[in-house]
């Protein structure tokens, strides 16, 4: 039946009023409206410090949740870990959303915030929505549609009280539900739980870190885990390249070579070699190019078909002379911010063959074709040290800290992870001894139940956290008891900002302080935590931003008087904090910006003098004008603002 006339064609979709608007917060309340086409970024500026210290712990950033996410992928390109969005009550949107639009505004929000945070997250990072029961299934509406029904990892039912409640005519809402997703598809993901050391381990360079091979074959399974594979026809070497910004890992088996994120657009290349069973050889320069995104569904798809994987499937060649194939065109355009997979191919020479193309008889693979495709396309198949052993998908640890995870319940009760009056004593106990200063807000967390999640969804010791809607600031001051890096949003309402001032900030400082201690905690105490000697970094998003100039496609910035061009095109860069009586500033990742004078011109010299001034892993020089033959200087990076500021 054709979809023409088939009544059941189409996909399943989730809308509401507003779906396809841009939602922001001005005049104090939320608003839906048609995308600006013309703004199109800003930066992060430096605001203030909490606490002193050569090492930052964690950052707070002034500015509404979709502003501030937007900003954020310069400073983190695919690095944060786990993202918690504590989504406020559907009630309180009711004062602060146009008329009849409540409902509208909080699915917004919860879309574009998951949408915008996808670039900051990690490959194995997670994001997790924190509702109530009236508003838990939209929330995994909204979820699946933008990440994918392959990668939801569970719900979470956290029992908030400790009862039922007797003046109830229906069952009592005890429970808040934390639904989960993850960039990866859940098949890719190592088991979430309990961490115990393994010893299989294999470490091949990767910077995903050390790995075991999953297992190969099962007793039972379908159709769609029951086929023949090849090995990789030819081994595979990198002899030169000009690669885009970003972390990548390079299997010489597969002959992948995989992104996490390509974070910088231009034109590329990579000059590789691959050698056949018999020891010939060929050489081949691949060019490629990474371009912006164009709208929220212009998104890299890797590869989904593997040339030489199913036998029989393949465009394996075999005899002749051995020569490098060209690659589809669809697969030499990367997109910033996102994933980028080449997989190489030949034709010619004596392949790469294996003796068992299959689990055996009466067995099964214990993953789906797609997932092997997708895991070569990522180079993280491994066929064995050789490349002729039957197929697995690695498992990765933490190189420093590997650990093996054991399962977990999804049922988190009050008497093991806290509850809401647990929460609402620690603030009133914060502020009776004028720690913090600002109302008692009765929608704080409890610190077991976010301390649990962390250990669960960021147990690295380099994890960087961030937290959405979390007034009270527990999560960051969790993340600091746990010795996390961690990100805050603050919003931009009044209320918002003076709940910052007087009750976020405060806490932190009293954490910093050692002011927060086990006597103050109460019931929500977590015990054993150590803070580090350190600071916490505030920034705001910038008033300024890039304009696009729809009629003759210029990109220019719209600027703010209040803020100054320099610190604009630093944080447009990833850095925010000048160094004193320099033209120079330093970011999250420890990166060094210089902005050169508008009134100078780059040449050699300078450049020079920078180099040697800034002996870092990597400069970054911003310049508006330069001299024509400007020399090339290795772990240097030149960008001219604003157009390659985007």
């Amino acid at each position: 039946m054709s979809e023409t006339t088939n009544p059941f064609a189409g996909a399943i979709e989730f809308n509401w009023p507003g779906k396809d608007c841009e939602l922001r917060f001005t005049d104090g309340k939320w608003h839906l409206t048609p995308f600006d086409k013309k703004r199109i970024k800003r930066a992060l500026l430096f605001d203030s410090q909490i606490g002193e210290g050569e090492d930052c712990l964690g950052y707070c950033i002034k500015g509404d949740m979709i502003s501030a996410l937007d900003t954020l992928h310069s400073f983190v390109p695919s690095e944060v870990q786990f993202i918690y969005l504590d989504a406020p009550r559907l009630s309180v949107f009711q004062s602060v959303s146009e008329s009849g639009y409540s409902t509208s505004t909080w699915l917004s929000l919860v879309q574009q915030a998951a949408v915008k945070s996808i670039s900051c997250l990690s490959r194995q990072g997670f994001f997790a929505l924190h509702t109530d029961e009236e508003m838990a299934h939209y929330g995994r509406m909204v979820l699946e549609e933008i990440f994918g029904k392959t990668h939801y990892v569970g719900t979470f039912a956290w029992q908030k009280q400790y009862g039922p409640q007797s003046d109830k005519n229906v069952p009592t809402d005890v429970m808040d539900y934390i639904t989960v997703y993850s960039k990866s598809a859940v098949e890719e993901l190592p088991k979430i739980g309990l961490l115990v050391t393994p010893n299989d381990l294999k470490d091949d360079g990767d910077f995903r870190g050390c790995y075991i091979d999953g297992h190969k074959g099962a007793r039972s399974g379908s159709e769609t885990t029951k086929f023949k594979v090849n090995t990789s026809p030819y081994h595979w070497e990198i002899i030169d390249s000009k690669l885009p910004e970003g972390r990548y890992y390079f299997d010489k088996i597969l002959g992948s070579l995989w992104f996490e994120s390509v974070n910088t657009i231009g034109d590329f290349y990579v000059k590789v070699k691959a050698t056949d069973k018999n020891g010939s050889s060929s050489e081949k320069t691949i060019n490629f190019s990474v371009r912006e995104q164009t709208s929220i569904d212009d998104i890299f798809q890797v590869p989904n078909r593997i040339w030489w994987l199913l036998k029989n499937d393949n465009d394996i060649v075999k005899g002749g002379n051995l020569s490098i194939s060209d690659l589809p065109q669809e697969q030499l355009e990367g997109i910033k911010g996102q994933e980028f997979s080449l997989v190489l191919k030949a034709e010619g020479g004596e392949p790469y063959s294996m003796r068992s193309d299959s689990p055996g008889t009466g067995r099964y693979w214990e993953f789906g074709l797609r997932t092997l495709i997708e895991g070569i396309a990522r180079a993280k198949a491994s066929f064995g040290g050789s490349g002729v052993a039957l197929p697995s998908i690695k498992k990765y640890f933490d190189r420093n800290d590997a650990k093996k995870i054991q399962a977990v319940m999804n049922f988190l009760p009050w008497y093991d992870f806290g509850h809401t009056q647990d929460a609402t004593q620690h603030c009133k106990s914060l502020k009776s001894a004028h720690i913090t200063e600002g109302d008692i807000n009765m929608t704080a967390k409890p610190q077991k139940l976010l301390a649990h999640l962390m250990s669960l969804l960021a147990p690295g010791k380099n994890d960087i956290v961030l937290a959405l809607g979390d007034s009270n600031c527990v999560f960051s001051s969790v993340a600091m008891k746990l010795q996390k890096r961690f990100i805050h949003i603050t919003g931009i309402s009044e209320e918002q900002l003076s709940t910052w001032d007087l009750t976020g900030s405060k806490r932190i400082e009293g954490v910093l302080a050692g002011k927060d201690t086990e006597d103050i905690e109460g019931s929500d105490a977590l015990p054993g935590a150590i803070i580090r000697i350190g600071r916490v970094d505030v920034l705001k998003v910038s008033d300024s931003s890039l304009v696009h100039n729809q009629k003759d496609g210029s990109i220019e910035p719209f600027f703010e008087d209040s803020e100054d061009i320099g610190d604009f095109f630093a944080g447009l860069s990833g850095a925010y904090k000048k160094i004193e009586g320099e033209d120079a500033y330093i970011g999250i990742d420890k990166r060094i910006v210089v902005v050169v004078p508008e009134d100078e011109s780059l040449d050699n010299v300078l450049l020079d003098s920078y180099r040697r001034k800034y002996n870092s892993g990597k400069l970054f020089v911003i310049y508006e004008s330069r001299e024509e033959n400007l020399s090339s200087i290795k772990n240097v990076q030149l960008k001219r603002a604003p157009f390659d500021l985007l």
